[in-house]
């Protein structure tokens, strides 16, 4: 057998093609959003192309990691903790199975504007650049009958020949590219006069109504040429009524690999994707350079294999499929599950979310717990307090892994949190009136009289000692009264020592943690109270930005004193520059009641994992999900979310970084 001779020549390509300039667009969402983003999506994209003044290029580009394995970043000190998120987002980039993507939209510049008028429409993030370096690439190239070469290795280019017939999906555009490939997909599009548009559809339609009465079916069988004359018509009829504009629509696929022999093992998948998406794809042999060209950002078509399509066709060309979420001074949460992108969530963005407030639900081995973690790590890390409320202390060892403060909510423990503190303050007045009700919650209520009683031994008490305890108001009640017997037992009993003695808990640590997994159920009312006041009090410092965090929000959501604290926490964080971070693996309870509710539906980022069926249609009727996102809820592996970030929706899959994995398992090991 002879050995065949593929001969390369070089040549330079200079395109002759008027001024472009180029949009590269960041991801919208599309697959994962909400049925009303869709239809606002898809009616805003018919209406940029409506408006077209000029051709249109849109480029798409996937490109897999580079496969090479990166050292992985080992735990970090607190000063080095962003640098370990950093290294990590590296390394997840590098990753074979991350899918890497980008966009361009590509017109002329006097018909620029407007492309990036409808663009921002569609609430797309747009970044102009000229195509100057993509210029430079095509330069020298070699160029083979059936590819062509260049510093970034072997491209063959395909021409999309026939389109699906009939109705498709809209983004099925998406359908031709094969996974794990580094590829280039194409369109361009110019808007054709009405007049031309229409004279050409009768003219079609007419040829194909002669064929059929002179019997010429050796080509065109009958019921087919009927059905592309009525179509010919009906989109005729359409045009001329303004419900469609009329395009002429090529596109073109580039796969590219590093040897030839890669190439040719491209070849199966690209042609098997074709079928599956019911069109027909020709390789540009001979033209390859041209081809290479057509689906570069530059604005060129030297190959003009055009199709005449309507606006509502070109929906299938929508090139938006799925969300990026990559904050610049996010934490790092994970990675997306399609296309393995690293997600990194910054809730105090400003302009991007309405609150930095969080939502998690999921039921029980949802993985609630390790997210809360990974959050809670990447906020301590960007410098942010994290104070948590633990009804089942589990994240206490965190919190001493990272020098923090665990404060065990339970008699004999040695923590206390003396309200009374206060007294000496400024503002005596706001604080004589948190030490009455603290009081008076301890006491399980208080009528007029006694209430006149308490507040005149707090005032004789802040008057003695700048820092009071509770003691010293007793020693000014009159006994054998209600309020000072009652009193009188919490001050000199060991159950009352939470709150009767110095406080001695640092309530500025980088993260402290409340556990109450062994607090006594008399205990539950006072220690709320102290709970609600020492964090309000903390966070209308704003002396930093502060998060607090509520696992199993049910669990405190049933004390009167603890909901209303949370439902006003809720409503004014915000204004404090502060976040509420709460998860529940009872969402139906929560969403049942009005202050629930209010709580649920105020943030404006929501994580929702694994959830059994009914919970998940609750949350598809609470959160407006869509039946796709509801069926992976009821699906969802451990550690799997469908995160809700203002209009983003994508899944996810929750990993931390090296350094909070390690701080984690050594947290569990020290419980």
């Amino acid at each position: 057998m002879g050995v065949q001779v593929t001969r390369v020549r070089e040549r330079r390509l200079r395109p002759d093609a008027p001024a472009n300039l180029v949009f590269e667009v960041a991801p919208l969402g599309f697959r994962d959003a909400n049925e009303a983003d869709q239809a606002r999506w898809a009616a805003g994209y018919r209406r940029l192309l409506d408006r077209l003044r000029g051709p249109l290029q849109v480029v798409l580009q996937t490109q897999p990691g580079h496969g090479a394995a990166l050292a992985p970043a080992g735990p970090q000190p607190h000063q080095s903790a962003r640098q370990g998120d950093l290294a990590f987002v590296a390394e997840i980039d590098s990753r074979g199975d991350t899918e890497h993507q980008r966009l361009w939209f590509v017109t002329p510049e006097p018909a620029a504007q407007d492309l990036e008028v409808g663009l921002r429409e569609l609430g797309a993030t747009v970044r102009s650049i000229r195509p100057a370096q993509v210029r430079a690439a095509l330069d020298r190239v070699g160029e083979a009958p059936g590819h062509v070469q260049d510093a970034a290795g072997f491209h063959r280019t395909w021409a999309l020949v026939s389109f699906p017939v009939g109705e498709v999906e809209v983004g099925w555009i998406w359908r031709l590219l094969p996974p794990g490939a580094r590829c280039c997909l194409a369109w361009h599009a110019m808007r054709l006069p009405a007049p031309w548009a229409m004279s050409h559809l009768q003219r079609r339609a007419l040829g194909l109504e002669a064929m059929l009465a002179q019997g010429e079916h050796a080509r065109w069988a009958p019921v087919r040429a009927r059905e592309r004359a009525k179509s010919a018509e009906g989109l005729r009829g359409r045009i001329a009524a303004n419900e469609e504009s009329a395009f002429h629509v090529s596109a073109y696929l580039t796969v590219s690999a590093t040897s030839e022999a890669e190439l040719n093992r491209a070849l199966a998948g690209v042609e098997s994707h074709a079928r599956a998406a019911l069109c027909s794809l020709v390789e540009c042999r001979f033209r390859q350079l041209d081809a290479r060209a057509s689906t570069l950002p530059l604005g060129i078509d030297r190959l003009h294999r055009r199709h005449l399509l309507p606006t509502s066709a070109l929906l299938a060309l929508l090139p938006w499929r799925d969300a990026k979420l990559r904050q610049a001074r996010g934490v790092v949460v994970g990675r997306t599950v399609g296309g393995g992108d690293p997600v990194l969530l910054d809730p105090f963005s400003p302009g991007v979310f309405s609150n930095a407030n969080i939502g998690v639900f999921g039921h029980s081995g949802s993985g609630k717990t390790h997210l809360l973690s990974t959050l809670a790590l990447g906020l301590w890390g960007a410098g942010i307090q994290v104070l948590i409320l633990d009804p089942e202390h589990e994240y206490g060892a965190l919190a001493r892994a990272v020098g923090g403060v665990d404060v065990a909510l339970e008699p004999g423990s040695g923590h206390a949190l003396n309200v009374f503190d206060e007294l000496g303050a400024p503002a005596r007045g706001a604080a004589v009136a948190d030490a009455v009700e603290l009081c008076t919650v301890l006491s399980g209520g208080l009528d007029a009289v006694e209430l006149a009683q308490v507040e005149a031994a707090v005032r004789l008490a802040a008057e003695e000692r700048p820092h009071p305890l509770l003691a010293d108001v007793v020693a000014h009640l009159s006994r054998p009264s209600r309020a000072g017997t009652i009193l009188e037992r919490w001050a000199q009993s060991p159950l009352g020592s939470l709150f009767s003695r110095p406080s001695n808990v640092d309530l500025n640590a980088g993260m402290v943690v409340f556990g109450m997994r062994e607090m006594r159920p008399e205990l539950v009312p006072p220690v709320h109270f102290l709970l609600a006041h020492a964090i309000w009090s903390q966070i209308k410092l704003r002396r930093r930005r502060r998060v607090l965090m509520i696992d199993e929000l049910g669990l405190l959501f049933a004390d009167p004193i603890m909901r209303d604290f949370i439902v006003s926490l809720a409503r004014r964080v915000r204004k404090y520059d502060a976040s509420l971070i709460f998860a529940t693996q009872n969402p139906g309870d929560l969403l049942s009641s009005e202050a629930g509710a209010v709580v649920a539906s105020n943030p404006d980022i929501h994580f929702f994992g694994a959830q059994r069926p009914a919970e998940a249609a609750r949350l598809e009727s609470a959160f407006g999900l869509s039946p796709r996102q509801r069926q992976h809820l009821e699906r969802a592996r451990r550690g799997d979310f469908l995160l809700s970030a203002a209009t983003d929706r994508l899944l996810v899959h929750v990993e931390p970084p090296p350094w909070q994995a390690e701080l984690m398992r050594a947290a569990r090991a020290n419980r």
